[in-house]
């Protein structure tokens, strides 16, 4: 039995109802979806597998020229280049938050 999708085009694949199609519709890159489905929101969205230098300095609670200074120190890992951009690995930044907690000094 076919169905009719959210751009009233007809399917035999039914699709879980996200958002009500825009008039006229006719972009569906697939007989059961729609150019204009909208990802469910009670996925958590994903962290990202690259941050920035603010989001490296916000997650450590110093500034970016203190990032930028233990790079050349070579306290930091060096950032990967995309362009002109700097990028760390989420998965780098708290490898090395887990190092400094465990070779901190008990007092």
């Amino acid at each position: 039995m076919a169905q009719v999708n959210k751009c009233g085009e007809e399917t035999k694949h039914p699709s879980p109802p996200l958002r009500a199609p825009k008039p006229g519709c006719k972009l569906a890159t697939a007989p059961w979806s729609c150019c204009h489905q909208a990802e469910p929101m009670d996925k958590p969205l994903a962290s990202p597998i690259l941050k920035n230098v603010l989001s490296v300095a916000k997650r450590l609670g110093v500034c970016r020229s203190t990032i930028h200074a233990w790079v050349q120190k070579g306290l930091f890992s060096p950032p990967i280049k995309l362009g002109r951009s700097s990028r760390w690995l989420t998965s780098e930044v708290n490898d090395w938050v887990t190092l400094q907690a465990r070779t901190r000094k008990s007092s």
